[in-house]
């Protein structure tokens, strides 16, 4: 539905109201943002993804921000499966070439940068997909307020239902990072592991 920015320049995104629903796509079904962008308000449910992100997809750059606040609503997001026999490029750690993840937001990270997730407010629910039911991190969120509830992981080697948050690496030392300081985790399945949080990095 939407896609926002550019991969060197990045943009400037703001929902404050209105529903956003039903989107299809590779990554990102309903958005994917290259640049900041903040959702205050509104709807966005409903979204597939082939592999990432069936809500939302947030590209891999420190110097650009997702922030969730206020009375927004990201639900039923949905990353189904795939399984092409070869594992993917951007997460050569994943052994499995049917790793769908993030069913509703994917923060990407990899070797070339890391992206970023701010939670201050709003309610995340009902997302489906192989790893992070609701939210995979590949870089670093900070969840500070707002409900993350009733995410779902199910499938070959899947992990944290509602969270899932992976092991990126630089010299043997975790880089991927969680911060929670409020908020709440609540209500997600698993069928392997981390029924609400499956970490393999840094969880403060």
């Amino acid at each position: 539905n939407i896609c926002s920015g550019t991969r060197s320049t990045g943009g400037i995104l703001n929902i404050s109201g209105g529903t956003i629903s039903g989107g299809k796509s590779y990554q990102g079904g309903n958005i994917g943002s290259r640049g900041n962008t903040t959702i205050s308000g509104g709807t966005i449910s409903g979204g597939r993804a082939y592999k990432r992100g069936g809500n939302i997809y947030q590209v891999n750059s420190a110097s650009r921000t997702l922030t969730i606040t206020g009375s927004a609503t990201i639900k039923g997001g949905y990353a189904r499966f795939k399984d092409t026999g070869t594992a993917s490029t951007d997460y050569p750690s994943e052994s499995s070439a049917n790793q769908t993840i993030g069913g509703n937001i994917f923060i990407h990270g990899d070797s070339t940068g890391k992206g970023n997730a701010v939670i201050s407010g709003g309610t995340i629910s009902g997302g489906y997909a192989n790893c992070g039911g609701n939210v995979y991190c590949g870089g670093t969120l900070l969840i500070s307020g707002g409900t993350i509830s009733g995410g779902n992981a199910q499938g070959s080697s899947a992990s944290g239902g509602n969270i899932y948050q992976t092991s990126l690496t630089s010299g043997g030392v975790p880089t991927t990072s969680i911060t929670m300081t409020g908020g709440t985790v609540k209500d997600g399945y698993s069928n392997a592991s981390g029924g609400n949080v499956q970490t393999h990095g840094n969880f403060t």
